[in-house]
């Protein structure tokens, strides 16, 4: 059986529909009328009124320049995945490190954190501004480069490394071979430093102790005195 049909609105659902989108053009119309000018209610404190309404719109445009500002801001930051790190400090070969393998030394390290030194003649306060240092072909013995902040320079120290068994953990001990040649007449005192690699194996702690002047050393301390990052290739 066939049957003519068509899709009709509900009758009192369709009547209340319009009058409620007749009352919110009225409400639109009042509004608008209101901020244009004072003939829709009368000129009565129209002056007052038209004050107002500017004080209004030029809060509305401070505010709206406000947000616009914080938007740019907003669209200047760059945000970064883990892979960032990951790619900006490589991480330290851990199993090798643990091993005592010198194959985890392979490549180039930097100093990570602030480093000082005294300078006996007049007990001034060196900065240290670089400190790299470079291991190559499984071999324990590297070079080194370290630069101050008055322009002295010590360029291609030799440097040994040694792995060491110390509280059931592997530390990487650094050793100068001699007193450390600079430039300006200068030298530093041959020095040891004993690292331990940190949790995340991206940076390796490490303590240093200068040799004394009848040629022992003393007990390495509690305070950790430079961190050392393995150089991005």
């Amino acid at each position: 059986m066939n049957a003519n049909w068509s899709l009709r609105p509900h009758t009192p659902l369709f009547f209340g529909a319009s009058i409620f989108l007749a009352l919110i053009l009225l409400a639109v119309i009042f509004l608008k009328s209101m901020l244009s000018d004072c003939s829709f209610i009368g000129s009565n404190a129209c002056g007052t009124d038209l004050q107002n309404r500017a004080e209004l719109r030029e809060s509305i445009e401070k505010i709206k320049r406000e947000i616009a500002g914080v938007h740019r801001k907003i669209s200047k930051i760059e945000c970064k995945d883990e892979r960032f790190y990951e790619e900006k400090e490589p991480k330290i070969d851990a199993p090798l490190w643990n091993d005592g393998n010198l194959d985890a030394l392979d490549g180039c390290w930097d100093l990570a954190w602030d480093y000082s030194l005294i300078r006996q003649s007049d007990s001034r306060k060196m900065k240290v501004l670089s400190w790299g240092m470079c291991f190559n072909n499984n071999t324990d013995l590297g070079q080194q480069t370290i630069e101050f902040d008055d322009g002295t320079a010590c360029r291609n120290q030799p440097i040994k490394a040694e792995f060491l068994k110390e509280d059931d953990k592997t530390k990487l001990q650094l050793s100068d071979t001699r007193h450390v040649q600079c430039t300006n007449n200068g030298q530093i005192i041959e020095r040891k430093a004993l690292c331990e690699l940190s949790a995340d194996a991206l940076h390796a702690d490490c303590k240093i102790v200068h040799v004394n002047e009848n040629g022992t050393w003393p007990p390495y301390g509690e305070k950790i005195d430079v961190k050392l990052e393995k150089r991005k290739r």
